[in-house]
């Protein structure tokens, strides 16, 4: 078709002597570049599908990133040094989160990017180790079936963008080693992207310093040894490419704290070295200020033996091999082939060996946290097939016969390592239920940002906020509290309006571990939920200290007194074709009620059709009117779900009681007639928001 569309003149330009049409363009070239994306291609795709309806964030570790995201000012760059964390990754969640796309999609697209940057380092590894684009894809297509490689590619957070650009970096200096070793210096290309890309490393997580480093001893190595110019050019460029890639971390540190690297790990190793283990409680009993020196200082034996065991482990262990089947541990015995084999030449074999060593010394010294250990499956699974291409023959021969079995041994390994991608593609996670319901519940009884929330639970967050922010905890905000008086005290002057009591409550409030159970009346807490799938959660609204103003609005049976009502509501996150619609209802009883009666709260249509309600014993099945005192107040909340076909209708909300054995309602006792219910008012549904008119105003 090209030859056609061409002008006569460039179709006999591009015939060769024999008259067959030659392609206006190098064809291998565009395969060299094509063939290293077809296996990112495919994994973004896998990832797609696995994390369709994940619409939260499940790692805990990116809530604080990006609650630091949003505190982020460009001026403000004392708020940009952290000394766990870069700020490159918050920063791009604040941008995203700006351009109005949720912290989970950001965080779960930024490790896709991750995975994409550690095949690309696979590949640049293989192919100067191996040298064929066929060892260098076969290599990349076992890392993409890692099952640990598919989870942290799919796993919000930082942890894979991290070591996707460690190894994207670990992958151009070994093809700068491979592609330099006849000149006898480095390709300035690659070691220049190389440079930019451990930099950008650094943004996102402290450890590719690491990598920087083991990349700039192997320069100097080489440097030294040939005594060439354009061999310490190459050191001269990675070094000041990595020094300005990385500026937006160094600069503002050095300025706010007088050193650029200021970044020790001290917390981190004190909590490991002396064994702890409550990430809530323990973290916080970590000496101030202390350092890595400091924790060395204070006990420099269980130290070295803390990192020895560690060490030793990660060579002897499975789970150090960090690849699955069939290359299992081939990852280290690999490692120590290569660079016991004649294969690639001694620049390639110093670089794996420092880079390996340097970060498995570097991470012992805290916890071989798998998270951490991702950057290594790139070198490991080169290592592992490097081993079998090496050992395993590639034909078999009988007397004249000779069969090749290379590729048929490198089937069977793909095959025995598919099932882990097949399970994968097969398992679309869904967000746990309670997470979702509490979300929805909250949004529906009137919560209008998260930062209203005290929660005892470190999983639960808002999914409608674009931020996707996990409530604020109990223990954090408002500590070593032991009444309830006082924590309602405190609630109130923090701002919050609402309190989520679940399984982890008991560890923040001891005294109080009777909260989650809502049939205990308390006042100045209203109930309205108890029901979580994941017992017991326990989510109530603080009401205001002091009375609330009440008035009669209908009388039931001489004794009930409907005193005011509230309406409020919500698009639902769980199913955006619906909405949550919140009703208080403040009761009151004169006299002592004989008989229990079930609260009904319907939503009607012009037609008159019940388009949704809820029924129930009043204060969410926790407080039957036969308990009611005469003068006290009563709120009972009631939650309703509007299906999405009521777009647009005019809806009138009605509440009423009946008996709870007969289903008789009660009838109505003021002037409002022969009626067995009150008008609270109407309902609306435009364009995504929900508005509640009440009927006497």
């Amino acid at each position: 078709m090209t030859a056609i569309l061409e002008p006569p003149t460039i179709q006999a330009a591009n015939r060769t002597r024999s008259g067959r049409f030659r392609p206006p363009f190098n064809v291998n070239r565009l395969l060299g570049y094509a063939i290293p994306l077809l296996v990112p291609g495919c994994l973004v795709l896998a990832l797609a599908h696995h994390l369709a309806f994940v619409i939260g964030i499940t790692n805990l570790d990116y809530f604080p990133q990006v609650d630091w995201a949003l505190r982020l000012e460009p001026t403000r760059w004392v708020d940009w040094v952290n000394w766990q964390y870069p700020v490159g990754f918050p920063w791009l969640v604040r941008l995203g989160i700006g351009a109005g796309i949720d912290a989970a999609r950001l965080g779960q697209t930024f490790s896709v990017l991750g995975g994409v940057f550690a095949l690309f380092g696979v590949y640049g590894l293989a192919r100067a180790v191996g040298g064929s684009r066929t060892f260098a894809v076969v290599c990349q297509v076992f890392a993409a079936l890692n099952a640990r490689f598919l989870f942290f590619s799919g796993f919000e957070g930082n942890d894979m963008l991290a070591a996707g650009l460690q190894d994207c970096s670990l992958g151009l200096v070994a093809l700068a080693l491979a592609r330099g070793e006849k000149d006898g210096s480095p390709k300035a290309i690659w070691i220049g992207l190389a440079a930019v890309s451990a930099g950008l490393g650094y943004l996102i997580r402290y450890t590719s310093l690491v990598t920087a480093g083991a990349a700039g001893l192997v320069l100097v190595a080489i440097a030294l040894r040939s005594s060439r110019r354009d061999a310490w050019r190459a050191v001269v460029l990675y070094g000041v490419l990595f020094v300005l890639a990385s500026a937006p971390q160094w600069v503002p540190t050095l300025v706010v704290t007088g050193s650029p690297l200021s970044n020790d790990q001290g917390p981190n190793v004190w909590f490991a070295v002396f064994e702890k283990t409550d990430f809530i409680k323990d973290w916080a009993d970590a000496p101030p200020g202390i350092t890595v020196a400091g924790v060395f200082a204070r006990a420099p034996g269980q130290f070295v033996e803390h990192w020895w065991t560690n060490f030793q482990s990660f060579w002897f262990s499975p789970d150090g091999a960090l690849l699955g089947v069939p290359l299992g541990m081939a990852g280290p015995v690999g490692l120590v082939y290569l660079l016991a084999s004649r294969g690639p030449g001694w620049p390639i074999k110093l670089l794996l060996a420092i880079f390996v060593s340097l970060h498995v010394s570097a991470l012992s010294m805290m916890r071989l946290d798998p998270r951490f250990l991702n950057l290594l499956i790139a070198p490991f699974t080169v290592a592992a097939v490097y081993l079998f291409a090496q050992t395993l023959p590639s034909h078999l021969r009988w007397r004249r016969f000779s069969v090749r079995v290379g590729p048929a041994l490198t089937g069977l390994g793909l095959l025995l390592a598919a099932p882990a991608f097949v399970a994968f593609l097969k398992d679309q996670p869904q967000m746990a239920r309670d997470i979702v319901q509490v979300s929805d519940l909250l949004h529906g009884a009137g919560m209008q940002r998260p930062e209203e929330v005290l929660s005892t639970e470190l999983t639960l967050e808002d999914l409608g906020a674009t931020s996707r922010l996990r409530f604020p905890q109990a223990y954090w905000v408002a500590p070593g509290i032991e009444s309830l008086s006082t924590l309602l005290e405190t609630a109130r002057a923090q701002g919050f309006r609402f309190l989520v009591y679940g399984p982890a409550g008991p560890r923040s409030y001891p005294k109080l571990a009777d909260l989650s159970l809502l049939d205990t009346r308390r006042a100045g807490l209203t109930p309205i939920w108890g029901g979580i799938p994941r017992p017991p959660i326990a989510v109530y609204r603080i009401e205001p200290a002091g009375p609330a103003i009440e008035r009669q609005m209908a009388a039931f049976g001489g004794a009930i007194d409907l005193r005011r009502a509230e309406a409020m509501g919500d698009q639902s996150v769980a199913d955006t074709p619906s909405w949550n619609l919140g009703v208080y209802l403040h009761w009151g009883a004169r006299a002592p009620v004989s008989r229990s009666y079930k609260v009904f709260v319907h939503l009607v249509d012009l037609a008159g059709r019940v388009v949704a309600q809820d029924d129930g014993v009043p204060a969410v099945w926790t407080y039957p009117t036969t308990a009611w005192r005469p003068g006290e107040s009563v709120i009972d909340y009631h939650a309703l779900r509007i299906p999405a076909a009521q777009l647009g209708q005019l809806l009138t909300l009605t509440v009423g009681l009946y008996d709870e054995q007969t289903g008789v309602r009660l009838p109505r006792t003021d002037n409002a007639g022969s009626v067995d219910e009150a008008i609270l008012g109407t309902v609306s549904i435009e364009a995504g928001s929900i508005s509640f008119l009440p009927a006497d105003g």
